[in-house]
């Protein structure tokens, strides 16, 4: 709390991108959590492992070929 409130006085805080940030994330888990409430498990299980896979694919490649350059 202490250093949001350092780099708010010193100016280092873009309000507009957070605020945008905030919004996206509050309406994700709104929709998140009406979606597991609605579908259950058996969607959100799937959804779930198929986004950690393409992550970890992709944290890979970048660490692996990106990287490298």
């Amino acid at each position: 709390f202490f250093s949001l409130i350092s780099f708010a006085i010193l100016g280092h805080i873009n309000w507009l991108l957070g605020l945008t940030i905030g919004v996206c994330l509050m309406a994700g888990a709104f929709v998140g959590a009406h979606s597991a409430l609605l579908f259950g498990s058996k969607f959100i299980r799937p959804v779930f492992v198929t986004v950690v896979s393409v992550l970890a694919i992709k944290l890979a490649y970048d660490a692996w070929f990106v990287g490298l350059s």
